[in-house]
């Protein structure tokens, strides 16, 4: 009888669990866009006309985690001296992965194919992305990344990968002073056999009340450290 409880007990949690799975894909958000683009360029990139079309997809949280998924539609309707070409690829899988978020403890991370932007990033990447805010002053992420793409309406590069299959490792964090508004940003960014790139911002905002205006003083030190006396000249996946 135990048995057959167990397995009823089981059912029922499985039928539950499958409801609430598929809540979370009916009660996902949907984006996109549609629009068309010119460039005129006759000396260098040339000159084109294309129609630019995404469409993206997230589900509603599952227990913490959400699905998501994006494309890029670009096909070419006029193009001279290969402007289409040399800025667009036709289509592109923009992000496809899993983000998961813990609310108790404030961390989360996200795997496969993103949304970011960074200083040495474009605006996606591929990778796992792992972050957590440790208190209201102090806050911090990890991230590793193997491609790296620009996407926009006016530029498609696609993913590219890395020179080595190592990737690339980004450390970046915030420290927030107690009583003021100055923040520490120390960070770092690491691509196998290229470079090393360790950086420290601070920034502090000034309130005028009077004037209802905030002034924003920021200071940036970067430090750039190449592999084996190699240079970077773009031709990364970067």
């Amino acid at each position: 009888m135990s048995k057959k409880i167990n397995i009823f007990l089981f059912l029922v949690l499985f039928i539950a669990n499958a409801s609430e799975f598929g809540d979370a894909w009916r009660n996902g958000k949907a984006k996109g866009h549609a629009g068309t683009l010119i460039q005129i360029d006759p000396v260098s990139d040339g000159t084109f006309l294309d129609l630019n079309m995404s469409l993206s997809y997230q589900t509603a949280s599952y227990f913490g985690y959400k699905f998501f998924a994006g494309a890029w539609l670009n096909p070419k309707l006029y193009e001279v001296n290969r402007g289409f070409r040399d800025n667009k690829t036709w289509f592109e899988l923009s992000e496809l992965g899993i983000e998961f978020f813990n609310s108790k403890y404030n961390f989360g991370f996200q795997v496969g194919r993103f949304a970011y932007s960074w200083d040495w990033i474009n605006n996606y990447a591929q990778g796992v992305n792992f972050y957590q805010t440790i208190n209201s002053l102090f806050d911090y992420e990890v991230m590793w990344l193997n491609q790296a793409a620009l996407i926009e309406n006016y530029k498609i590069t696609g993913y590219k990968k890395a020179r080595s299959w190592w990737g690339a490792l980004l450390f970046d964090s915030n420290v927030k002073i107690p009583n003021s508004t100055a923040i520490i940003s120390p960070s770092a960014f690491l691509v196998a056999d290229m470079f090393f790139a360790p950086e420290i911002t601070a920034t502090m905002d000034f309130s005028f009340q009077k004037i209802n205006s905030t002034l924003r003083a920021r200071m940036q030190m970067l430090s750039y450290i190449a592999w084996r006396n190699s240079h970077f000249r773009g031709d990364g996946f970067l």
